[in-house]
């Protein structure tokens, strides 16, 4: 078992993509995202939008309230995906283990190097790792070494763009670097608990460093207390887990206008299909067993409601065998669909199918027997 832990994440990366097919965009801000027109978000932008304000998550409109020349583009996934493929090409020529975390970030464990490795070696390791991707791509990733995954990840942030840093435990002092960063660095802590933390007046690693056990232990549970005492000093025991098919698949489509139950035999259609072929895009899902179907709206408030059901034997062979819907099938998900509409009765802005797999896989010919 290796010492260290590379990660790797890519710097803006979608934005990046686009800016290499359209250079015109390299000085100007830009973002990938939604129209402003639209119920749109931006998925990420170029670090000249950032100073205005802008960044993933935030509603196309307002990011144009924030940076009015700035330049919105529509994502294209399968540009993105044929980028990640490259990338990902040149991780499996270079470790056996890897851990990915979307398209654009993954952990390396790095062969080779003893806990006493110095630390020229580990920088100059991800220098050419760096390089390696720019070279391939013509896209700059940040890469953090360190002994764990939660400390390599805490080094690709710390001088992003285009950064390199490592993180030594004999040549660091751990607690002192972590302890004035605020708690959002903690691996797991959400808005909730953060608020929680707050109320008590802990906002840095350095206060759940000092904090008594018990106190973390009535906020957060025995475990997870012992979790965050070791995290606040460097310490992470989580693995990297390597690569394992994904438990559930599905789709969703956003609508830019509201829907009532009245709309919903008309969207199921291409919502289906649009599942369909992400089912069928990759041989490693029909080959695993469908556990059950699981659908999602969500609804002009924003509150997401999902449904979780056995899926019938009819639909199942609809999807296993690529084909459109049949009378029965169409009519069983429109029925779990109003189901799921008026049990809250209000427009809808989003829907979406997927389905469970087992966690075991299974012969081609066992498909429509589970």
């Amino acid at each position: 078992m290796s010492n260290w832990v590379l990660h790797l994440d890519m710097d803006s990366y979608f934005a990046s993509i686009e800016c290499q097919i359209r250079p015109q965009l390299l000085k100007k801000p830009m973002a990938v995202g939604g129209a402003g027109d639209s119920r749109g978000v931006i998925c990420t932008a170029n670090y000249l939008a950032r100073s205005y304000g802008v960044h993933a998550g935030l509603s196309s409109r307002e990011a144009l309230k924030r940076c009015p020349h700035i330049s919105l583009i529509p994502p294209n996934m399968k540009l993105y995906r044929f980028y990640t493929q490259k990338i990902f090409r040149l991780i499996k020529e270079w470790v056996t283990e890897y851990e990915t975390l979307g398209l654009d970030e993954a952990y390396l464990i790095i062969p080779h190097f003893s806990a006493n490795e110095n630390i020229e070696t580990l920088i100059q390791y991800a220098q050419e790792k760096q390089k390696a991707i720019y070279q391939d791509t013509g896209l700059w990733a940040s890469i953090g070494i360190g002994p764990n995954k939660f400390l390599a990840k805490l080094a690709s942030e710390w001088n992003k763009p285009r950064g390199i840093k490592v993180f030594h435990p004999q040549v660091h002092d751990l607690g002192e670097i972590l302890a004035p960063l605020p708690l959002k660095y903690i691996p797991g802590i959400g808005t909730k608990t953060n608020q929680r933390f707050f109320d008590l007046g802990l906002r840095t690693i350095g206060d759940i460093q000092r904090v008594s056990f018990m106190t973390l232990n009535s906020i957060t549970g025995q475990q997870r207390a012992y979790e965050l005492k070791n995290l606040g000093l460097g310490i992470d025991h989580r693995k990297v887990q390597g690569q394992r098919p994904g438990l559930s698949l599905g789709h969703e489509n956003t609508y830019l206008q509201d829907y009532s139950a009245h709309h919903t035999p008309q969207l199921i259609p291409d919502l289906y299909q649009s599942f369909l072929n992400r089912f069928h895009s990759k041989d490693h899902y029909k080959e695993r067993g469908i556990a059950g179907l699981h659908l999602k709206i969500k609804f002009k408030d924003f509150k997401t409601h999902t449904l979780d059901c056995p899926l019938d034997s009819y639909l199942k062979e609809d999807m296993v065998n690529n084909r459109p819907l049949r009378e029965n099938s169409f009519n069983r998900l429109l029925e779990l669909f109003d189901n799921l509409y008026y049990k809250f009765n209000q427009p809808y802005r989003l829907l979406g199918m997927g389905i469970r797999f087992h966690q075991v896989k299974v012969s081609e010919d066992q498909l429509c027997l589970l």
